[in-house]
């Protein structure tokens, strides 16, 4: 038995030494690592190799699906598991894959994982406290692209990932594997630290512009995504409110101020009711971030795209 790790990279020297290091710490069974230097500048590279993996070096900065698609042309593993290089792995991860190894190897078809966590509360900023700590407890219906485990098999009955989307590509391979009947299994033991989520309020937001990319490729995408079409109503709800504040009476702002706001509101409300009223506001200014950063995404997007 073999276990490939696949490990895109991109700019990732203070956190890729971590994340090998933890596999070579808690990982018991035979593995092999692969980073894939997604055109890195900075020593990314360099600190791979000096840990002894197979390090892949792409010239240029591409999507996240092909780097991972061509480190699992690379890997000569039973196992087939991606992970981001800004993650680490725990002793309760490393147990689930003992545990779980034989079983997929002996039924192929399956892909499993887990949402990534936080790291510990005192490590954690405001913004991984209030959002993504809440969002790791939640049921997910795929698996996220930063803790993927599935089988040779499996990665070529799907397919392998979606090189033409630039976001997105993890939700987009876990409907095509219930699409090709392979299984889906969360596996909520798989708990992988993420120290990449944005610890500032300009990190969160260029982190919503890009993933806004996966739901404004095209108009026709943009029709289909309720993401999309409430931030095009936030940001227009928003322009309305300044022409009003500017031109038109206090009563026509206010009213416009009033719909602005009961947006993001609304979806703290929706998402975050049972966390408490600390949560509540910090989501409720997040989602404010969010779905201005969304919007902008939306309307410039589709014209990126054409060109």
């Amino acid at each position: 038995m073999l276990v490939s790790f696949i490990i895109p990279a991109h700019n990732e020297e203070s956190t890729i030494g971590a994340l090998i290091g933890t596999i070579q710490q808690y990982v018991s069974l035979p593995f092999e690592i692969l980073v894939i230097d997604n055109g890195s500048s900075d020593r990314t590279a360099k600190i791979a190799s000096a840990l002894g993996v197979q390090l892949i070096q792409l010239e240029h900065k591409t999507s996240p699906s092909i780097v991972r698609n061509a480190g699992a042309k690379q890997a000569r593993g039973d196992l087939l598991v991606f992970l981001d290089g800004d993650t680490r792995v725990t002793p309760e991860w490393a147990q689930t894959l003992q545990a779980n190894a034989q079983g997929m190897i002996d039924q192929p078809m399956i892909l499993t994982g887990a949402r990534v966590v936080t790291p510990d509360p005192q490590e954690c900023s405001w913004i991984e406290k209030y959002w993504f700590a809440p969002m790791a407890q939640e049921p997910a219906n795929y698996i996220n692209g930063a803790n993927i485990i599935t089988t040779p098999q499996a990665f070529a009955a799907i397919g392998g990932m979606n090189e033409t989307l630039a976001t997105g590509e993890d939700y987009d391979f876990s409907q095509r594997a219930k699409a090709s009947g392979v299984r889906l299994v969360p596996e909520a033991r798989y708990r992988l630290i993420h120290d990449g989520y944005p610890k500032t309020i300009a990190d969160f937001y260029r982190r919503e512009r890009w993933h806004g990319k996966g739901d404004a490729s095209d108009f026709r995408t943009i029709l289909r995504s309720k993401v999309a079409l409430l931030s095009l109503a936030f940001i227009l709800t928003t322009s309305l409110c300044i022409v009003s504040l500017i031109f038109f009476s206090g009563k026509a702002t206010l009213a416009w101020l009033a719909l602005t706001l009961a947006m993001p509101a609304a979806c703290a409300l929706a998402r975050f009711r049972n966390n408490g009223s600390r949560t509540l506001f910090a989501a409720f200014a997040l989602y404010s971030i969010y779905l201005a950063a969304r919007g902008v995404t939306t309307i410039t997007q589709p014209f990126k795209e054409s060109t």
